[in-house]
């Protein structure tokens, strides 16, 4: 099932109250970009977890992998493991924004740093397009919803937010 108000599109949803009865009307079929982001997604999580891959695999969506995924995956975990090295990181963990408006999504991965009272978000674009992590609406309702999971006080905690862009 698909969130009515997916974070991902909040960026749409906030300036255009049609959205949920159009997105629900006219579903987007996955563009090509679309299924390379997918399988650049599970060749991170592939190295993170610690199972080899290499150029000429086939990701689960029938995508083959290249070396620019693989690259792009090292520097995803890479900047995780470099801004949360111990602890809890949790990846791909579906968290629900407003349950009343069937909101919810599934950030790449977060982890709490307890000792610093820190909350890293870390997002991974494998596009083309430039995406900003200032104000960026996508990350800011995974924030939203990972500070009402943890149960912090949000007006002491720090919160890093990266966009992981390879390309």
């Amino acid at each position: 099932m698909h969130s009515i108000l997916s974070p991902s599109s909040a960026h749409i949803w906030k300036h255009c109250a049609a959205y949920p009865t159009m997105s629900r009307k006219y579903p987007e079929e996955e563009s090509e970009e679309a299924k390379e982001g997918t399988a650049a997604h599970w060749v991170a999580w592939e190295i993170f977890f610690g199972r080899y891959v290499k150029v000429d695999d086939v990701a689960p969506n029938g995508i083959v992998v290249t070396q620019e995924m693989i690259d792009g995956g090292e520097l995803l975990v890479g900047t995780l493991l470099s801004y949360a090295p111990h602890g809890a990181r949790n990846i791909e963990q579906r968290v629900t924004v407003f349950e009343d408006l069937n909101c919810f999504g599934t950030p790449d991965a977060w982890a709490y740093v307890e000792e610093i009272n820190t909350l890293i978000v870390p997002d991974y674009k494998f596009g083309h397009r430039f995406v900003e992590e200032f104000e960026n609406d996508q990350c800011v309702l995974y924030v939203k919803s990972i500070i009402d999971m943890l149960d912090v006080d949000d007006q002491t905690l720090n919160v890093i937010i990266v966009i992981v862009q390879p390309r």
